[in-house]
């Protein structure tokens, strides 16, 4: 069984403006009505067309989650 990737999420604060705190190169973020995540670099990345497009970024996401010990 290969080894799992280590991510750890930490609670920054209450009310923190996410958006600034995104680097000027490759931002990325989930922000919904000031609450989200930001993130820096990129692990890996996918490409999807056509219909079907979400369920195969879904299964794709879900085969990269399978790689990962996530600690919250």
């Amino acid at each position: 069984m290969p080894q799992l990737i280590p991510v750890t999420t930490t609670r920054l604060g209450e009310h923190l403006p996410l958006l600034e705190l995104l680097p000027d190169d490759q931002p990325l973020s989930w922000i919904r009505g000031g609450d989200g995540m930001v993130g820096w670099g990129v692990f890996a990345q996918t490409t999807v067309r056509g219909p079907d497009r979400f369920t195969q970024a879904r299964n794709w996401w879900h085969q990269q989650l399978e790689k990962f010990a996530i600690t919250d």
